[in-house]
């Protein structure tokens, strides 16, 4: 095993974070990311000295872990009741299985994570989703995914329709 140094093994969290939220929601991602994802994202309140005195600040890390069984809808009315979700979204993803992203220590090596998802979108009379596809990714991956709606180089609305 690769001797990793101090540097490897320590997450440096940033104060630059990849999701600012409105109204409940990351601002301007493809799917309607709430913040009970902040965990997942790796978002999190972190102690840091600023004037002196020790205050609580948001922070980003990359150790993405997303869970099987999360639903994600590309907009924020899929979150009501199915009925009004349904003339409102278009695209819906479920993850079927997740393994997380995780940072080299002395103790293990860092691991890109997984995400499996299968990708629904509304049938033409908007009163049922239908699968469309199943994608694996990277925990990193999916993270784009979200935010922009890229599997690869592709947009899903340009594969998809």
């Amino acid at each position: 095993m690769e001797n990793n140094t101090s540097t490897n093994m320590r997450q440096i969290r940033s104060e630059n974070l990849i999701a600012h939220f409105t109204n409940g929601y990351a601002d301007n991602w493809f799917m309607a990311v709430g913040e009970q994802f902040k965990n997942e994202l790796d978002i999190k309140k972190t102690n840091r000295k600023k004037n002196g005195k020790n205050i609580g600040v948001w922070t980003q890390g990359v150790s993405y872990n997303f869970k099987e069984g999360q639903v994600f809808y590309d907009t924020p009315d899929g979150y009501s009741t199915w009925s009004k979700a349904l003339g409102k979204i278009t695209y819906t993803c479920q993850i079927l299985k997740a393994g997380a992203k995780t940072i080299a220590t002395k103790y293990r090596d860092a691991n890109e994570g997984f995400v499996e998802f299968a990708i629904y979108k509304t049938n033409t009379e908007k009163t049922n989703i239908i699968e469309l596809d199943r994608q694996k990714l990277t925990q990193s991956d999916f993270v784009v995914f979200l935010n922009t709606g890229m599997i690869g180089d592709r947009k899903i609305n340009l594969i998809y329709g």
